[in-house]
């Protein structure tokens, strides 16, 4: 099967720091987002500092990977637009300013 390889890097440093596979973008942001949950990461204190890359794709039948000529952005930040979008639509979520 073929499976995408991603790679977080920080912006700041300027350095891919994670490689892991997936099976799509889709599920690999979904990765990326969830990871900037965890409580007190890096990715969760600074997630416009970190960004989601495609770098190339893995064969875990064969061993062959092959790398992207450019890495591709799959998420900008760390922060997930979908979460932001839906917390300016539900007014539940919002809390007004005291």
């Amino acid at each position: 099967m073929n499976l995408y390889l991603y790679s977080v890097k920080d912006k700041v440093a300027g350095v891919f720091v994670e490689v892991m596979t997936g099976v799509n973008h889709l599920v690999a942001r979904r990765n990326f987002y969830s990871a900037a949950t965890v409580p007190g990461s890096q990715i969760s204190r600074f997630p416009n500092d970190f960004e989601l890359v495609c770098i190339g794709s893995f064969e875990n039948t064969t061993g062959v990977v092959t790398p992207l000529a450019v890495p591709e952005v799959v998420a900008p930040s760390a922060v997930n637009p979908d979460t932001l979008v839906n917390a300016i639509k539900d007014q539940t979520s919002v809390r007004p300013i005291k």
